[in-house]
């Protein structure tokens, strides 16, 4: 069983330094991710460092019961897409305010 299987069984069990631990060795991947979904729209303000520390706060106030590494990245991926769109939706209505 690999280290990071380990810290995400931890993690599901309620260990925050496991929590932190795993997020930290998936961040780089996740940057990438955020990097391909920001570049194509032309228009946000966040940038992909952004994106990540807003997931990584949305997972760790929710919680995070994983089964392993794919299953735990398949979450942070989906809790991003979340944080993503809010921000969309938060600048859209912003834009109609301002109308």
């Amino acid at each position: 069983m690999s280290e990071l299987t380990l810290l995400i069984q931890r993690a599901a069990e309620g260990d925050r330094e496991a929590f932190n631990a795993a997020f930290a060795a998936i961040r780089e991947e996740l940057r990438s991710v955020a990097i391909r979904r920001l570049r194509a729209d032309t228009r946000t303000t966040l940038s992909p460092t952004m994106l990540v520390n807003e997931t990584w706060l949305k997972l760790a106030d929710g919680g995070v019961h994983a089964e392993n590494r794919a299953h735990f990245f398949r979450i942070a991926a989906q809790a991003m897409r979340q944080v993503w769109i809010d921000r969309q939706r938060s600048r859209a209505a912003e834009l109609e305010r301002i109308r």
